[in-house]
């Protein structure tokens, strides 16, 4: 048997020495067709051969070539999600795709990136959908994003200067396909129905009504959501609203309507700013009825004995809440701000506990305990600031607010026992207002421009000023009212608080920032009052807090101390006891101390490996001295873990 190896350079090739006889030529080559010959081998001759190699084809098995789609990658101090890597449904906004990112943490009002919150939300970047960093979230459609991109920037990327452009806070950068410049939105819902499970007529027909209509650009943004239904339904979202939910065996009826308009403004002088107006209204309405009855048979030790109890409540609150701010800003006149908010709530709650007893179906006991609350509250605020500069280096910064409360409540109480001479019938009105004046003032030096050193000089004051009238009234004899001392009283509040501070911003490593911050606080309490001595008396304490950020788009740290100071109400030093509400009995201590509160945090936020997952380790513990309510118990440290491919946590105390 001959093997040949090598060949001539024209593929000529020899065998020798053959023996005589009967032979087989077989050519074998990687990627060509076999061949066999059968030969005769005659001594003397030298026979020649020409052979053909021919190319073999061969037919390959289905191949499936797998791929992994990087949810993430990083480019230096930002990280690109890619939408393509997480499922998307028809009719998701881009709110569903970064609920599935790693490293996010999100809620119906807020979204963490890494453990630090997102202010706002650009479109290819423009804000098109507002200040509000939910907004795009929720109307933009999740098949028109291509990429979303997380990363840090200061407060305000307008201003030239270092004193204007505050805070470095985390941002959000949608690039989308059809590169918007506007978008409008606007959808009708309506359903109707029937709790085939409700004995009560009234909470028997279910419906919900829902109307949305939004218009979002750069310069002007106008919304409007409005809904009512008795459905337990708390939104308009329509991926909500189509799906199946229980109605509940209590019966809640909701409407809900909001008006929203922002308009910015950017001019070539260099002098931007925005208006923004929001108003909301509220109404709720609950009714909840429970009815439980015990029977005991007699035996040889028991007699026959019947419980009745039935507990019946209902809540109606109607809520008005409006806001207006407007901003401008110019480098060389500074920065200015105002803010108003008003709120009005009208509230009413009725309580009734109704209890029998039965023994050998005699009566042995009956109560009943109802409670009627009616409570309006009206609330303004006002804020102004204004920010400048006196030199490159050197700024200040003025604030100052007026917040006033006024309310009027009116409850009735009615406690009866049968099998005792125990009854009561009161009603009791009250008023309250309360003003409050705020004012702070801050002294800016930058010592380094270069990396933001910088010390500052803060004083602020707190002046409240306020009375509190309630009148209580036994109306058993309804022709002859009686005074019920107990539940009436009158006094007037002045409150005084100052406090002095110092802080200190500096970097002692790189992207690692450290505030120290250590001042006093001097708080005046003041109370008159006719039935009651007077009160009086001064609280002083220190204010020290000292922090450790380290700022990274995958790593990301801070621990941080702090000391607060909590000094007791007026209600709370009032000696006098309260019994105004039945299920409430409360008397306050004038001999009680101001609390201290110890914070201690450390937070962690890591991206580990090729997957993406992600690691959170939260530790927060606190301790307080002189605690007027109940103690706050120590928080044991957490370990999260997340994976980029599931919304599971896996907590480990």
């Amino acid at each position: 048997m001959h093997t040949l190896k090598t060949t001539s350079i024209n593929g000529v090739f020899r065998f020798k020495p053959i023996k005589t006889g009967k032979a087989k030529l077989i050519i074998t080559a990687i990627g060509c067709r076999k061949i066999e010959k059968e030969l005769d081998i005659i001594a003397g001759k030298n026979p020649n051969l020409y052979i053909e190699i021919l190319d073999e084809s061969i037919q390959l098995e289905e191949v499936t070539i797998k791929g992994r789609i990087p949810i993430v990658t990083q480019n230096g101090d930002t990280l690109i999600f890619n939408p393509k890597a997480v499922n998307v449904q028809e009719r998701d906004v881009a709110m569903n795709i970064v609920e599935q990112l790693p490293g996010t943490e999100t809620d119906d009002h807020s979204v963490k990136i890494m453990g630090k919150q997102v202010t706002k939300t650009y479109i290819d970047g423009k804000l098109i959908f507002g200040s509000d960093p939910m907004a795009a979230l929720k109307n933009l459609s999740a098949t028109d994003v291509l990429k979303i991109k997380a990363y840090d920037e200061y407060e305000n990327t307008k201003t030239k200067k270092l004193m204007y452009r505050g805070d470095l806070t985390r941002v959000l950068n949608i690039e989308t396909k059809s590169k918007l410049i506007s978008s409008w939105k606007a959808h009708l819902l309506a359903s109707a129905g029937s709790n085939l499970d409700s004995t009560n007529d009234k909470g028997k027909f279910r419906k919900g009504l829902g109307f949305t209509a939004n218009f979002f650009s750069e310069r002007f943004l106008l919304t409007s959501n409005v809904f009512h239904n008795n459905i337990n339904r708390k939104s308009n979202n329509i991926k909500d609203v189509l799906s199946i939910s229980d109605p509940g065996s209590t019966y809640n009826e909701t409407t809900y309507a909001d008006l929203a308009t922002e308009r910015s403004w950017d001019t070539e002088n260099g002098t931007y700013g925005t208006f923004r107006a929001f108003y909301t209204f509220g109404y709720n309405r609950d009714n909840t009825n429970t009815r439980s009855e015990q029977h005991y048979f007699p035996d040889n030790n028991y007699q026959q004995r019947l419980y009745e109890e039935q507990n019946s409540n209902s809540d109606k609150k109607q809520n008005h809440y409006s806001e207006f701010s407007f901003s401008n800003s110019n480098d060389k006149w500074g920065e200015f701000r105002w803010n108003q908010l008003i709120t009005y709530n009208n509230n009413k709650d009725w309580q009734s506990l109704y209890i029998y007893n039965e023994e050998n179906n005699l009566q042995t006991s009956k109560s009943l305990m109802h409670y009627d609350n009616l409570n309006k509250n009206f609330h303004v605020k006002e804020d102004v600031s204004y920010v400048n500069s006196i030199t490159d280096r050197i700024g200040y910064t003025l604030e100052s607010s007026v917040d006033i409360n006024k309310g009027k409540n009116h409850s009735l109480r009615i406690d009866t026992l049968e099998s005792s001479t125990t009854q009561t019938y009161l009603t009791i009105p009250s008023k309250l207002r309360n003003t409050e004046w705020n004012g702070n003032a801050q002294l800016i030096y930058i010592l380094n421009p270069k990396n933001d050193t910088q010390i500052s000089l803060d004083y602020s004051v707190k002046y409240e000023n306020g009375w509190k009238h309630q009148f209580a009234w036994n109306m058993l004899s309804p022709t002859n009212p009686q005074t019920d001392e107990a539940n009436t009283y009158s006094y007037k509040v002045n409150n005084l608080t100052q406090k002095q501070e110092v802080s200190f911003h500096f970097f002692p490593f790189k992207n690692t920032s450290c505030d120290i911050s250590a001042g006093l606080k001097e708080t005046t309490l003041k109370r008159k009052e006719k039935e009651m001595d007077n009160y009086r008396k001064t609280f002083i304490s220190p204010a020290v807090a000292i922090s450790f950020v380290h700022t990274d788009i995958t790593n990301s740290w801070s621990a941080a101390y702090r000391l607060h100071n909590f000094v007791p109400n007026i209600v709370q030093l009032r000696p006098q006891i309260d019994n105004s509400n039945p299920y409430t009995l409360r008397s306050g201590n004038p001999n009680l101390k101001q609390s201290y509160l110890h914070s201690f945090l450390f937070n962690c936020n890591r991206m580990l490996g090729k997957h993406n997952h992600t690691i959170g380790v939260i530790i927060n513990a606190s301790i307080r001295q002189h605690s007027p309510v109940q103690r706050q118990p120590i928080t044991m440290p957490k370990l999260i873990y997340r994976n980029c491919n599931t919304q599971h946590l896996h907590t480990v105390l």
